[in-house]
């Protein structure tokens, strides 16, 4: 008799799991929204987490699907959670920028408690934190305090160029390009942030830097996971006790930034630098009850050294591979750098910032076909008292509190319906300062990246030191076509791509 009331309540309990399931799959069907039909329970997105399908593919499935074609936004699953994919221009202002009081939060998050150094940072943290950080922080990348650090970026820029000038003339110009640009941007994220040379140019297989960049995302399985559910179901990772970032990495960071701090609170100094504006930040709160934490202070330092590493050095990767795919650009971009010199007498802040337009109309054409982060993420924030946020004029649903909401921006930025001949490189795209030009790489409204004026101006020496004294050229192993790496979070080329440096001053 027992085992029978025990099997009796076993299959009740699946019953109710079973409904409930059922009812969260066809939560869009009952609503009678637009949709595309997921697996029951696991949604769209386990294959991916699994490593089995890129975001990219998933999310441009979901995009394109002929249930969602014509559609302002379309009903998913993550999981078991209804969410909304965004297809929309005018719905991406909306959430972005106009209505932004109501998407204020990203669906992405860490737990703060258990993994602090991912959640508490400026990327991860929710309001009202976050409004109190960036209000913070913002003070750090103005155009006057990126002037401030610019001879640091310009002295690793020279590094760079005599690094590939040694190969050429050792008769090796063949480069692999993505190592080449880590290790720059390693260096000068180090050198900026944490006022540290970390020798990855110089010395690549002594450097700390280099070996513990390289261990702290996306390295193993277990890290390739977690990095895909921090963004689509961060729940997991504190049942599983999974991090964003590798131990080890998030071990040697700490150590650095308290051998950093404790010695430039010690010994003084003013180096414009990532630590000094903590410093201030830190002294700033002395005695006020909002006073800024460690943790919270040492994740600014994490997210700052890895977007400012990682997605800068994807980013000159594309770049210079499309540079050498079309020589007609790379000559007119060199041509302009020549012109910009000859008017500044060398490189310098001003240079970068205002006498480069095409080569600018390069990195956002760049920047429009890859995306590092091929995707936005939102989540429906309300007052107690509204029950929903009204989709109208393009719907009668209301999004409730809680609900994610995904904007595909790899899609979008390569759909035929807002750009001519999507898949082709075609920098001219950004010439006209009037064009209103989809363009989502660093977000927009008032969560967009703080980093943008940094990663520009990172990304801008590297390219003029290296075009003043290079051509890049193909060679017959590289590819025709980047074929995008399925594993990971940010987009990065599947296999390393290689280029000809051919010397060539100008």
């Amino acid at each position: 008799m027992l085992q029978l009331m025990l099997v009796g309540v076993f299959c009740g309990l699946l019953s109710l799991v079973y409904y409930w399931a059922y009812q969260r799959q066809n939560y869009w069907k009952i609503h009678n929204i637009p949709h595309v039909k997921s697996p029951l329970l696991v949604g769209h997105f386990f294959k991916m987490v699994l490593l089995k399908e890129s975001n990219v593919d998933v999310l441009s499935k979901l995009y394109y699907h002929p249930n969602a074609k014509g559609k302002a936004f379309v009903g998913i699953n993550i999981f078991h959670k209804p969410a909304i994919l965004i297809r929309e221009p005018e719905l991406v202002k909306r959430v972005l920028i106009k209505d932004f009081q109501y998407f204020t939060n990203r669906h992405v998050g860490a737990d703060p408690v258990h993994d602090p150094m991912s959640g508490l940072n400026l990327f991860q943290i929710k309001n009202p934190q976050w409004k109190d950080l960036r209000m913070k922080l913002s003070p750090i990348f103005t155009s006057g305090k990126m002037k401030q650090m610019f001879y640091m970026v310009e002295n690793v820029g020279n590094v760079l160029n005599e690094t590939v000038a040694n190969l050429v003339k050792s008769g090796k110009p063949v480069v692999e390009i993505r190592t080449l640009f880590a290790r720059y941007t390693i260096d000068s994220i180090s050198i900026v942030a944490f006022g540290t040379d970390s020798g990855c140019l110089k010395d690549p297989d002594t450097s700390e830097f280099l070996k513990e960049a390289k261990n702290a995302f996306q390295v193993r399985y277990f890290d390739k996971v977690a990095g895909h559910l921090v963004f689509f179901c961060a729940e997991l990772m504190k049942m599983f006790n999974m991090k964003t970032f590798n131990p080890s990495f998030e071990k040697f960071l700490r150590r650095l930034f308290d051998e950093v701090m404790t010695s430039r609170m010690k010994n003084g100094g003013n180096r414009n630098d990532l630590i000094d504006a903590l410093i201030a930040l830190k002294k700033a709160e002395m005695g006020k009850e909002n006073i800024l934490s460690k943790e919270i202070l040492v994740a600014q330092a994490s997210v700052f050294f890895f977007a400012g590493f990682e997605t800068s050095s994807s980013t000159l990767e594309f770049f210079f591979y499309l540079l050498a795919k079309h020589p007609e650009f790379q000559a007119n971009v060199r041509n302009e750098v020549r012109e910009a010199l000859r008017k500044h007498g060398k490189i310098c802040y001003e240079l970068i910032s205002n006498d480069l337009p095409y080569l600018t109309a390069g990195i956002k054409e760049t920047l429009r076909l890859y995306p590092i982060l091929p995707f936005l993420d939102r989540v429906c924030v309300l007052p107690a008292h509204q029950k929903g946020y009204s989709l109208e004029p393009f719907s009668t649903f209301k999004i409730p509190k809680g609900m994610p909401v995904y904007i595909p921006i790899y899609s979008m930025q390569r759909d035929p319906e807002y750009f001519t001949d999507p898949e082709k490189f075609i920098p001219e795209r950004f010439m006209s300062e009037t064009n209103d030009i989809l363009w989502l790489p660093f977000g927009t409204g008032p969560r967009n990246c703080i980093g943008e004026r940094f990663a520009m101006m990172q990304m801008k020496v590297a390219m003029v030191s290296l075009l003043t004294s290079f051509r890049l050229e193909f060679t017959p192993e590289t590819p025709n076509d980047i074929e995008l790496e399925t594993a990971a979070v940010l987009l990065h080329s599947d296999k390393g791509i290689l280029l000809k440096f051919v010397s060539d001053p100008q």
